[in-house]
């Protein structure tokens, strides 16, 4: 096994693999820490659930732009947390199906989700975070395969086994080494000893 740990292919190939795997779990933790933070005035989310398949699925991420130099207008998604009717502040992306500017003092934002035929409770600009510009492919596809049990074992805990694994069979070798080592010093003393006893 010390052979196989030692040759050069081997330690190349481990060395990539330990980078691809830095470099997968860092994505899902910048992703993860970044998730719903404001970043140059755009944020990343993740689709909550199905109600507007065919536009953004369930655990599709998506860009969503601050609306603050935005003029909203009928059909555009958005994103917001729900003020009621059981959605307090669960967010909702979901499409503006009415406008209602009846009060000028205030505008009324009427929302509807793809797969229902019934409208949300109205909301005031105040509750929307954003616009949803359009999800992202890399991330989307990553994210599916990490919400999966199958891919979070491949690309997570497999590969985190197979490097423990490899790094206590070092370990216990060069334990193994330094214990042999140690033993034979203490021999080569022993004699250089036993032949001052004799002189």
């Amino acid at each position: 096994m010390r052979r196989v740990l030692n040759n050069r292919i081997f330690k190349i190939v481990y060395a990539v693999f330990i980078i691809i795997f830095m470099i997968v779990l860092s994505s899902f933790l910048i992703f993860n820490i970044l998730k719903g933070k404001n970043l140059f005035g755009y944020r990343l989310y993740v689709m909550p659930d199905n109600s507007m398949k065919g536009a953004y699925n369930k655990d599709d991420v998506i860009v969503v732009k601050k609306i603050d130099n935005i003029i909203i207008e009928l059909g555009n998604d958005i994103a917001y947390y729900g003020v009621s009717d059981g959605l307090e502040n669960k967010l909702i992306i979901h499409r503006i199906v009415r406008i209602d500017n009846s009060n000028k003092k205030e505008i009324l934002f009427i929302t509807q989700s793809i797969d229902s035929a019934l409208p949300d409770p109205a909301i005031h600009k105040e509750n929307i975070i954003g616009m949803v510009t359009g999800k992202v492919p890399i991330l989307t596809e990553f994210n599916h395969l990490i919400k999966n049990q199958i891919g979070f074992f491949l690309l997570i805990v497999l590969p985190l086994i197979i490097i423990l694994t490899i790094e206590i069979m070092r370990t216990s070798i060069l334990l193994k080494i330094e214990n042999t080592t140690q033993d034979f010093n203490k021999l080569m003393d022993r004699g250089k000893n036993e032949k001052k006893d004799k002189e």
